[in-house]
């Protein structure tokens, strides 16, 4: 009887936890589909030159925006469940707006050279 009380348990946990794993399963196949369609339109022009510059953005977008965002999610998953746990919520507001102006201060220059990438690498 026990073991079917726990295997009840099991499948509505399991189905909760797949609710919330989908969108960021959809965010990783968005992530990668891009990439993949980048550089599978850049492989129709038959330019080395074109498909080697879809390489460097994407090592570019990769290493700069999305590394930094992840690492953000995920210092700001711990912080913010921690305190909301505690029902600090006021606590909480106050870690997630300073995140987020942290990132506006690093991206701003981020995107900036960026913007300005072809005459920074000579182009």
């Amino acid at each position: 009887m026990q073991l079917i009380w726990e295997s009840h348990l099991i499948k509505k946990r399991s189905i909760k936890i797949l609710k919330l794993a989908i969108p960021a399963i959809l965010a990783i196949v968005v992530t990668f589909g891009y990439i993949l369609i980048n550089i599978e339109a850049a492989g129709t022009l038959n330019d080395p030159r074109v498909l080697a510059g879809i390489g460097l953005s994407n090592v570019l977008i990769n290493g700069l925006w999305f590394t930094t965002f992840n690492g953000f999610s995920g210092a700001l998953q711990t912080l913010v469940s921690q305190t909301a746990s505690r029902k600090e919520y006021k606590e909480s507001n106050q870690i997630l707006q300073a995140a987020m102006i942290i990132l506006i201060l690093l991206y701003i220059p981020l995107g900036i050279v960026l913007y300005n990438i072809d005459s920074i690498m000579g182009g």
